[in-house]
Order: structure tokens, then sequence, then C-alpha cells
């Protein structure tokens, strides 16, 4: 069964709830400011196995890789910290679970689910899930 193909560049558009989410995860103040006021743009490259996702911004370029198999596989959170992510297909969903690989960090589990809207738009929504209830953010990206 073929999937949804996120591959192309897609420019950020709106946000909801960026500043709770930011928070949620730790990120200063100052930095969460700058950050909402940011239009990053993403370069997805996709092919049946993984979906290559380059993040850029004025004020750094990332790229990660995430494998669409369904086996966990390691990341590096922006913080430098280690995590597990398992990134499984839900329909035309593309839903990725990331956690701290060492039990003894307390950083929040993060779920972020990836699909196109019917307006053609590129919707994430990013989960932090927190003891006290989950926080979670929108950003909708518009595809250049």
């Amino acid at each position: 069964m073929a999937h949804t193909d996120f591959s192309g560049t897609w420019k950020l558009d709106r946000n909801e709830n960026w500043d709770g989410f930011a928070s949620a995860v730790g990120m200063n103040f100052v930095a969460r400011k700058m950050s909402g006021k940011s239009k990053p743009t993403m370069v997805l490259k996709q092919d049946e196995e993984k979906l290559e996702v380059e993040i850029q911004t004025m004020l750094f370029n990332r790229t990660e890789v995430v494998y669409l198999n369904g086996d966990p596989f390691e990341n590096t959170a922006m913080d430098g910290t280690a995590r597990t992510c398992v990134a499984r297909w839900d329909g035309e969903v593309l839903a990725q679970t990331s956690e701290p690989k060492d039990p003894t960090n307390k950083s929040p589990k993060v779920t972020n689910t990836r699909e196109i809207t019917p307006d053609g738009e590129m919707l994430a929504t990013i989960t932090v899930h927190k003891p006290e209830g989950d926080v979670v953010c929108k950003r909708w990206f518009k595809k250049q």
C-alpha cells in the first residue's frame, strides 16, 4: 500500500500553542520567543524506507532521518539528548514517538504526527506527554 509522500519543500505558515510546546520541552523564555517568530522551511525527501527531514531556519539547519519500518531507531534531540524513536503509519498519517534513551532522564515522551490536510497543507501535530497533562502544538506548512 502506498502511503502519503511528504517529499518537497514546506514553509511554516502558522502555529497553534508553540509557546506551550516550547515551554513543555524546557526551552528558555528567549529561545521560545525567538523560535515562535521563526518561519522554518522543511525540505523532506521520502522513499519507502525513510523520511529525511532538513529543517532550515535563520538560526540553524538540522537534518534528521525517520525510519518508516516501525523499528526503533536513535535520534538526537536539539538539546543533545539521545532519544529512542519509532515511526509508524496510521492510514495516511505518519506518527512518530520519541523518548529519552536513558531511563533516568526525565524528559517527556513526545509524539509527532504528519498528515496532508484537505487544503493540501502539511499539518504537524506535536504532543508532549507530561504527568500533569498533555501539551499539544499544531504547525501548518504550505508546499513551496
